[in-house]
């Protein structure tokens, strides 16, 4: 079996042509910092810069990594959220669809973990803008959540 390149073909692949196709979002810098302390979920305040509108299918995949840090051994649990409108700032009061109904969990460490959060979402209305956010919160220590990439794109 011949393999031949795209090129040869004459097939284009990816975003080569004039950067990322707008319905992605790839985002591969490290984010601020986002610092939880309270007993209720509070938003990470990121959903102003990760952010997709949807333009064929409504459907959307999400890839958000990095690392969640405890101050003291305690229990920190983390949420994905997504929402329209004006996006949240950081220490929001909770708000947006949770696309998941299982919340993350870091306990009984004071070291910095890596987390990867993947999920998917249907029937977003296309033209719509979404943003998306993770939520956290912490009873007995403060959580400080740093995401290293995310990556949204409608599939």
């Amino acid at each position: 079996m011949a393999v031949r390149s795209a090129s040869a073909t004459g097939i284009t692949i990816g975003p080569s042509q004039g950067g990322k196709p707008s319905n992605r979002y790839t985002n591969f810098t490290n984010a601020t910092a986002s610092t939880h302390n309270t007993a209720s979920l509070t938003m990470g305040g990121f959903g102003s810069s990760w952010a997709l509108t949807p333009s064929s299918t409504g459907r959307v995949r999400v890839l958000i990594t990095g690392y969640i840090n405890n101050s003291a051994v305690g229990g920190a649990v983390f949420t994905p959220r997504y929402g329209t409108g004006a996006a949240p700032v950081a220490t929001a009061a909770v708000t947006g669809t949770a696309p998941i109904t299982t919340d993350y969990a870091v306990t009984a460490t004071t070291a910095t973990v890596p987390f990867t959060i993947y999920y998917e979402v249907t029937g977003l209305t296309l033209a719509t803008a979404y943003w998306f956010d993770i939520a956290a919160r912490n009873t007995t220590a403060t959580t400080t959540m740093s995401p290293t990439t995310i990556m949204i794109e409608e599939f």
